[in-house]
């Protein structure tokens, strides 16, 4: 490692910002994706809960809209 004097070169710190900026982008759709699954499962769980029928396509999350 080197000093926490030295400095990044233009190009090194456009790199490094394009490379925070994917990662950041990436999280929140890795994020996105799971509360929509957390949600899923939690309006399967009150459905269950509550003694509503569900259909086997609903409990698997392929269930198509109206």
């Amino acid at each position: 490692m080197g000093s926490s004097d030295e400095t990044l070169d233009p190009e090194a710190e456009r790199a490094l910002t394009e490379a925070a900026t994917s990662a950041a982008l990436h999280l929140l759709r890795v994020r996105h994706a799971t509360d929509l699954e957390r949600r899923a499962r939690s309006e399967l769980l009150r459905s269950l809960l509550a003694g509503e029928p569900v259909s086997p396509t609903a409990r698997l999350g392929i269930e198509r809209g109206p």
